[in-house]
């Protein structure tokens, strides 16, 4: 058999094995026994002698389905083995390679089937074993097994149910003085057929104490003077300490502990000491040579206060390098009128300055500065268009915060942006731009909408003004007033790209370590909403961290001043035909995705003409306003056909042909002329010079 010439030759006892075999014993009093548990049959050597070995070949039919064999469990702890099957025949063949095992009922292998669904025989075509001196025996057993088959009663569950856990609590006391607390226990199957176990909860409400006041004191306070020393060389001092809640139950008010006395002290000997240096200042702007000075003072004064000497204040200079500054203007509102300056400029000869502004500034005057000391200077206002033109005849000039000229309007109770289109100096004959922001607002007298002033005190606490709130912490117990202005939204939220949606102004003599503001307000048509607050320094919005809930506003600040809510206005996607008729629609323009640039196209409320119809920016995009009935200029419908003549100057006024002549004589005289040309073909009326 090919299964026994393996085994001998992995043994190297081939020989002396076949041998043994040829030998087989018919008479032996060991018994092979065959236990049948389902579908598997375990195989025991009942009554064994120095057990070395054995072989098992079971055959069974082919109705029985064979699914595995295995001799784990066998006794020897180290055996040669070979299990097979082939041809419905099943093969146990074992060895031990040092070990002898006597005994009763030793277990050998099992083999098991599919489940079977009737009575099936097995027969046993070979069942013997080896002994310690390599006798070989046959085991007494019968030539076949019939494996019977058993049909299960049902299983009928019986459902009970453990007894009830302790009640434990559920959660904590809740603000009601009551406590939840639950108990459990479980029904299952005593039968085990399958049944799931299955929970039951039970609850109950307990009284309980949400908050027991735990009433403390804070440490005393230092000792502090309530007066001056008295003429009796005494003063009374004073310290404190607080008797409060530690669990912050809020049903006791804390209570404020005092305690004084008397401590001698000098009624009032002068101590004259400096206090420390100041920060150096400058004194001045940065001058043409790239130097400015500085100052620092220190004061000695009797920081007894006796009130018998003088404070002596003492001064101290240095120069500093520092970076003359480029040209550029510089405006400034002074009531309702709006004042031009040049600053950081080494020589000009001239400039000009050209303001554009809306329809609801109603113009009354403009004026040049008078830098140069002999000019020829130029003022014209038209169709919301003015232009202040300087040019110096015989000497240039240079320096700083140049006066340039003023505009006047009327007062108005809006704050509206004027455009400065254009900002121009000359020198050499050479034109150079005037570094300048595209527009500036007017600010109307009356910003502030309401105000409302709050008393704090305590470590923290949420203050709640209209639809702002504060959560604020300090360090310390202190009394403060907290003010809360809204200021008008025109006035000062200005944010490329974004919609100012609140401002308002907070200010405090309290010194805060970090606070919360909350804003409400309708944000349905609004996205990427942030809190933003002003750096008064730059004059730019500066992002807070912030987050929205709803139509909340959430931002966190470590000091208070000004802060605003932006957002972008909604994408609306316009009809595909352009949408119906009527006033027409208004469409935002669209967000860019992340990987976009937002470039800008227009500012806030400028006006253009495109033909005859006018348009206003909205939201970084150009909103058709209206068609005028003749003609469209500079952002306005005109009233009537303007017909401009050859000799009248709009916006180029005193772009002089300067290369004709080089010399100082030349220029005078061609100025002389084109002027008297100028005025005598001009049809308009030049508005008398007045100087400011």
């Amino acid at each position: 058999m090919k299964t026994k010439i393996n085994l001998c030759k992995t043994l190297k006892i081939c020989s002396g094995l076949l041998m043994l075999i040829s030998l087989i014993s018919i008479v032996s009093s060991t018994s092979l026994v065959v236990v049948q548990e389902n579908s598997t049959l375990k195989f025991y050597a009942d009554n064994v002698i120095d057990l070395n070995g054995y072989e098992i070949n079971i055959a069974y039919p082919e109705s029985l389905i064979y699914k595995s064999s295995s001799i784990e469990g066998n006794p020897f702890t180290s055996e040669m083995h070979i299990i097979e099957e082939n041809n419905n025949i099943i093969y146990f063949m074992v060895m031990s390679m040092n070990e002898y095992i006597s005994g009763e009922n030793v277990y050998l292998g099992k083999i098991t089937f599919e489940p079977i669904t009737e009575n099936t025989g097995i027969q046993f075509l070979v069942a013997q074993y080896i002994t310690r001196d390599f006798q070989v025996f046959q085991f007494e057993h019968p030539n076949t097994f019939t494996l019977i088959y058993e049909q299960e009663e049902p299983c009928i569950p019986n459902l009970i149910y453990t007894n009830w856990n302790e009640w434990v609590n559920n959660g904590f006391c809740q603000s009601n003085d009551l406590q939840n607390q639950v108990r459990s226990r479980v029904r299952y199957d005593s039968n085990n057929c399958g049944e799931s176990n299955q929970t039951i909860y039970e609850y109950r409400n307990i009284a309980c104490d949400y908050c027991v006041p735990n009433l403390i004191y804070t440490e005393w306070t230092s000792w502090t003077n309530t007066e001056v020393c008295q003429s009796n060389n005494f003063l009374t001092q004073i310290r404190s300490r607080i008797l409060y809640d530690d669990n912050y139950c809020g049903e006791t008010e804390n209570e404020i502990e005092y305690d004084y006395r008397e401590t001698s002290c000098d009624f009032c000997t002068p101590n004259l000491i400096y206090t420390g240096w100041s920060s150096w200042s400058n004194t001045e702007s940065c001058q043409l040579n790239n130097f400015l000075t500085q100052i620092r003072y220190r004061t000695l004064y009797d920081s007894n206060s006796c009130n018998e000497v003088e404070n002596e204040v003492e001064y101290d200079y240095r120069e500093i390098a520092c970076e003359f500054p480029q040209s550029s203007l510089i405006i400034e509102q002074q009531n309702n009128s709006i004042l031009f300056y040049l600053n950081g400029i080494s020589e000009m000869d001239g400039y000009e300055i050209n303001i554009a502004y809306p329809d609801n500034l109603e113009y009354i005057n403009a004026y040049a500065g008078n830098i140069f000391e002999d000019d020829l200077r130029y003022i014209n206002e038209s169709n919301n268009l003015v232009i202040i033109s300087v040019m110096g005849i015989t000497q240039d000039v240079s320096g700083l915060n140049l006066y340039l000229g003023r505009i006047d309007f009327n007062s108005f109770n809006k704050d509206t942006n004027i455009s400065i289109t254009k900002a121009e100096y000359i020198n050499d004959f050479q034109l150079y731009q005037i570094e300048h922001s595209d527009y500036f607002t007017l600010i109307s007298q009356e910003q502030i909408v309401s105000n409302e002033t709050i008393f704090y005190s305590n470590q923290s606490n949420i203050i709640i003004s209209g639809d702002v709130q504060l959560n604020i912490f300090v360090d310390n117990n202190t009394n403060a007033v907290i003010k809360v202005d809204s200021v008008a939204v025109e006035s000062i939220a200005i944010l490329e790209g974004k919609v100012g949606l609140k401002v308002i102004n907070i200010s405090t003599n309290l010194s805060i370590n970090n606070a919360t503001i909350k804003m409400t307000l309708d944000l349905s048509d609004y996205e990427e909403v942030k809190m933003y607050y002003l750096n008064e320094t730059s004059n730019l919005w500066i992002e807070l961290e912030s987050w929205t809930d709803g139509n909340n506003v959430y931002g966190i600040t470590n000091h208070f001043s000004i802060f605003g809510v932006f957002g972008k206005k909604k994408v609306v996607t316009p009809p595909a035909n352009g949408g119906s008729g009527g006033g027409g629609s208004h469409y935002t323009t669209p967000t860019p995705s992340a990987n976009q640039t937002i470039t800008k196209i227009c500012n806030e409320w400028e006006k253009k003409c495109d033909g005859n119809d006018v348009y206003v920016c909205l939201g970084n995009a150009w909103s058709k306003q209206e068609t005028c009935e003749y003609k469209c200029e500079l952002g306005k419908c005109n009233e009537k056909e303007i017909v401009i003549t050859s000799g009248e100057i709009i916006e180029d006024s005193w772009k002089i042909p300067w290369t004709l002549e080089s010399s100082i004589f030349s220029l005078i005289i061609l100025i002389i002329v084109v002027m008297v040309i100028y005025f005598w073909s001009k049809p308009r009326t030049i508005k008398k010079l007045e100087v400011f």
